[in-house]
């Protein structure tokens, strides 16, 4: 809406705006699916440390082999279908170490679309993450599986599954003092529109 200056009078635009805007394969854009620790469900073994974390909040510390079913998404109705999925773990350093400290993770997830039956669970690996020298105490680090998830024939609705835990490592290096804190996974998706003109379909 504004006013013609002229003729003191005001004039209404009426836009239409699309559902889903398409980008025609001109951009790439990515949008994260979270999985919180937080809310993880533990098992009757190997169960994950609540501990405390910044003032008065508190989150998930795990020790080697402690695990965590995290709760199901869907998968968001912006996802470029077919496209491969990233993993990647957030965690929080648990006091400062004078030399190099590394940690090993793992996702075992399954996926499916609607109306059809869920994938075989599969297991990925961060390998041996290097948490360099005098990485100071609480500090967020960013660590990435290198195996994408595959994404050919999975589309916009569909549900994903995954357990969280701490593996040994692979190498010779040293772990840690004290168990750094987990706070997410998350999975890059890939994008194409910022939603789908249906319910259930592109």
């Amino acid at each position: 809406m504004f006013r013609n200056a002229d003729e003191n009078r005001l004039i209404m635009i009426r836009a239409t705006i699309t559902p889903s805007i398409h980008s025609h394969n001109s951009i790439t854009a990515y949008d994260d699916i979270y999985f919180p620790m937080s809310v993880g469900k533990v098992g009757g073994a190997n169960q994950p440390t609540w501990a405390a974390f910044v003032g008065n909040t508190y989150e998930y510390t795990f020790a080697l082999n402690d695990y965590i079913h995290l709760p199901s998404q869907e998968v968001l109705h912006k996802y470029k279908e077919g496209s491969a999925i990233e993993a990647h773990v957030h965690i929080v350093t648990n006091g400062l170490d004078v030399t190099a400290r590394y940690v090993n993770y793992e996702i075992e997830y399954t996926l499916g679309n609607t109306s059809a039956a869920m994938s075989a669970a599969t297991i990925i690996t961060t390998g041996d993450y290097t948490i360099p020298a005098n990485t100071t105490d609480r500090t967020h680090l960013y660590i990435t599986f290198p195996t994408s998830i595959a994404g050919a024939g999975y589309r916009i609705g569909g549900a994903i599954k995954m357990r969280f835990r701490r593996i040994a490592l692979t190498g010779g290096g040293a772990a840690p003092t004290s168990s750094p804190f987990v706070l997410m996974v998350g999975m890059h998706i890939l994008m194409d529109s910022i939603g789908s003109r249906n319910v259930a379909t592109k």
